[in-house]
């Protein structure tokens, strides 16, 4: 009995042995098939054409910033380029206007004229209307009265003995504002009844930055300017100034509004052209101008 137990147990473990073995046998089979392209080789294939369109893509995205980048490179080269040639042509320019010769001696002789003219004009106020005050033409119009301050004597002495003188000869009765436009109220003599006067211009277009055209002062129109005047009814600092309406020149500025701003605004809403000069259909009459100081 013992021994028949024994030798089922032999025939055991050798079936067990031997199972194992075609086990592995077959294990490693599969291992070479698959190492040789078959098994689930295909799946790994997969796996790798996977990665290579990847990083055929990223590729494909590098070559494109990359060319981006020079493109950019490209432009930038080039913007530094015309502005290094910009600036080298405005340093010729400003070099030829450093080195260009003095003014000629008639631009030398207007200037001494010019200048004359100021110290006369300045001394003659001093003399009609005294030293420290301020000058005011008021102006009984039609619609209403405006008073208008003359400029400082120190900044804009012509045009003001200019525009004064007028009144006193009472050259501005009878005149009237003619035109409407959206930056200025122009005035002239065209509405007098009585023989037109004749027309006396500036002598030269006296200008002062520290006077400007800001909105209610008031300017010489033309060039030359005179005998028609506007007021400013916007900021025209520009438009008026040096190189505003003339390359070099600009209108002098030589007063400011400094009562009868519903008087100024009447004005602007009468009927006019609605275009071109925008004249005014039937003007605001200038019925009499007079003068008058206050203490400075």
């Amino acid at each position: 009995w013992f021994l028949s137990v024994f030798l089922l147990i032999g025939f055991a473990l050798a079936c067990y042995a031997g199972v194992v073995q075609m086990r592995n046998a077959t294990q490693k089979q599969e291992i070479q098939d698959a190492m040789q392209g078959g098994g689930w080789a295909p799946n790994i294939e997969a796996e790798l054409g996977e990665c290579k369109s990847e990083v055929d893509g990223l590729n494909e995205r590098l070559q494109t910033q990359t060319n981006i980048h020079q493109e950019s490179i490209g432009q930038i080269k080039s913007l530094q380029q015309a502005v290094d040639r910009t600036e080298h042509e405005c340093q010729q320019k400003l070099e030829k206007v450093q080195k260009s010769p003095p003014k000629n001696k008639m631009e030398q002789k207007l200037s001494r004229v010019t200048e004359e003219l100021k110290k006369q004009s300045r001394e003659a106020l001093a003399t009609l209307y005294g030293e420290n005050t301020k000058i005011i033409v008021d102006m009984q119009l039609s619609l209403g009265k405006i008073s208008i301050q003359m400029a400082p004597s120190s900044l804009m002495p012509y045009t003001t003995k200019w525009f004064t003188d007028l009144v006193r000869r009472g050259y501005w009765d009878g005149c009237g504002f003619i035109r409407a436009a959206g930056h200025v109220l122009q005035a002239n003599c065209n509405p007098k009844k009585s023989e037109k006067p004749e027309y006396p211009s500036i002598a030269f277009q006296e200008y002062s930055e520290r006077y400007t055209h800001k909105i209610h002062t008031v300017g010489i129109a033309g060039f030359p300017g005179g005998p028609d005047w506007y007021i400013n009814i916007v900021d025209n600092v520009r438009n008026h100034g040096p190189g505003g309406q003339d390359p070099v020149e600009a209108n002098p500025c030589f007063g400011e509004v400094i009562s009868g701003f519903d008087v100024v605004d009447l004005i602007k809403k009468q009927p006019h052209e609605p275009s071109g000069f925008n004249g005014i259909y039937s003007p605001v009459i200038i019925q009499k101008a007079t003068i008058r100081t206050v203490p400075a």
